[in-house]
């Protein structure tokens, strides 16, 4: 332990090139020992993720309790609100002289399932190595939490005036439907986590070499879908082949769909993203960025940007196949094989359309495409030229003057888009400088997040809310 203990010294205590970048910043000439509250924030995420949260069964009641007994010692008002037995959701408010609405800080507390074989350390153990705490949830979504409780104990042990109160708020269940969790609160207790402004995670900080290049921050998201694919035929014993074997039909139907690519289609915020990105990015890339929309490059441009998987999905509507299902015996032929398909279509698509797509790429009237309707309406982006949005981009301009801050559309999905129907301007600003290669370990094997990138997580985070807070 002591050796661990020394190792977390030395990095806290060590200059990285991205400090270069801070130690200009007026924000960073005041009393805040960032390196001691770094320290407490990474035992608090280290802690977070020792409690095993996996969403099913989610047991986050005990998240919300440990946090709920630091808010106590601090002296911040707290509250757990438990949807269901195990479900709990956690409630922390300072309050502000009311001369201006709320502002919600939010993140959830449950965590995706893992392949513990597949992990080089206890996934559930928070494991501090060669500079990173590695564990799920590291970075979705805990360590976004552990963040924002430490803005929440800045601002209270500082005494910083308030104009508005500032609300953290601890989610159950958002890596499912959110039954438990924001839904639940929504329909409620919306009194109680209801703002002006939302942060969340949902947000990209990109680095590059040594440099942080882009802070893409989420106004919208794509809406979630799954179809369930169905081919039926004929059942038998498998000595006997049947030409209407369900299992080749439905085959035959996603080698056609593997095939397909959606058009190219771009919103407010994705046009507004990759015309920022181009400002930043290096030739050939920078180019066709900026021609994405032009008459007669626009096709070739949209081939070289969707080299990138990431902004592949961000330019159309994407298909994912996720799940299988046929068969009883291994000598049976069955009489229906099934697969889902994990769609994630752009703002302002319609189901219906998109499936009549589908079905037209199939060319198969017997395959069958069942989804079930969204329990909540559409709701609008958030707005990229409001106060909230300009504060963001001034204070990440004073952090990372070589960085562009630009609008950003997830292409998962995050809480965001129930406040957003509710009429909120919900914001993702996942805080942390990533590389691309610890962007993919999300949901992956060896989730982690390095203590250079929390420092500056925390640093970022209390700066935006303080600035809006005031």
């Amino acid at each position: 332990m002591n050796k661990l203990l020394t190792g977390l010294a030395f990095l806290l205590s060590s200059v990285s090139p991205l400090d270069a970048q801070l130690q200009s910043s007026n924000e960073f000439h005041q009393s805040i020992d960032w390196k001691e509250i770094t320290r407490e924030t990474t035992e608090i995420l280290q802690d977070l993720i020792r409690i095993n949260t996996t969403n099913p069964p989610g047991n986050e009641i005990a998240a919300a309790k440990y946090l709920h007994d630091i808010f106590n010692r601090e002296g911040i008002p707290s509250e757990i609100l438990e949807a269901a037995p195990g479900r709990g959701n956690i409630l922390a408010r300072l309050k502000g002289n009311g001369a201006k609405k709320p502002l919600l800080m939010m993140g959830h507390l449950d965590v995706v399932g893992v392949e513990r074989e597949k992990w080089s350390v206890d996934p559930f153990g928070g494991v501090i190595k060669e500079g990173y705490l590695y564990g799920r949830g590291a970075l979705d979504d805990k360590g976004m939490c552990a963040v924002e409780v430490a803005v929440m104990l800045l601002l209270k042990r500082n005494n910083v005036k308030l104009s508005r109160d500032v609300i953290f708020l601890g989610l159950s269940d958002e890596e499912s439907s959110g039954r438990y969790g924001m839904a639940w609160l929504i329909e409620n207790h919306f009194d109680k986590i209801h703002a002006e402004f939302a942060i969340n995670e949902g947000g990209r900080i990109l680095m590059k070499g040594d440099q942080v290049r882009t802070i893409g921050v989420q106004t919208t998201e794509k809406q979630y879908y799954d179809l369930k694919l169905s081919a039926e035929g004929t059942a038998g014993h498998a000595s006997i082949p049947q030409p209407n074997n369900a299992i080749y039909r439905l085959s035959r139907a996603l080698d056609r769909l593997s095939r397909y690519s959606p058009a190219v289609k771009l919103n407010p915020t994705t046009r507004a993203f990759f015309q920022g990105l181009a400002k930043v990015e290096e030739e050939p890339l920078s180019f066709f960025l900026k021609n994405l929309e032009t008459p007669g490059l626009a096709d070739s441009a949209a081939r070289e940007v969707s080299r990138s998987l990431e902004y592949n999905s961000m330019l159309r509507n994407s298909i994912s196949p996720t799940l299988l299902n046929a068969g009883i015996r291994v000598n049976v032929i069955p009489n229906k094989a099934e697969a889902n398909l994990n769609c994630r279509l752009l703002p302002g698509e319609k189901v219906e359309e998109f499936v009549m797509e589908l079905k037209k790429v199939i060319a198969d009237e017997e395959i069958r495409i069942e989804y079930e309707e969204p329990n909540i309406p559409e709701p609008p982006a958030s707005s990229f030229t409001n106060e909230i949005f300009r504060t963001i981009s001034r204070v990440a301009m004073e952090l990372y003057p070589t960085a562009v801050t630009i609008p950003y559309m997830s292409t998962g999905a995050t809480d965001s888009r129930m406040l957003r129907a509710k009429g909120m301007q919900a914001y993702g600003l996942l805080p942390f400088p990533l590389e691309p290669d610890d962007i993919i370990l999300m949901h992956g094997n060896d989730e982690r997040v390095s203590l250079v990138a929390l420092e500056r997580g925390i640093q970022l985070l209390y700066a935006v809310t303080r600035e809006i807070a005031k």
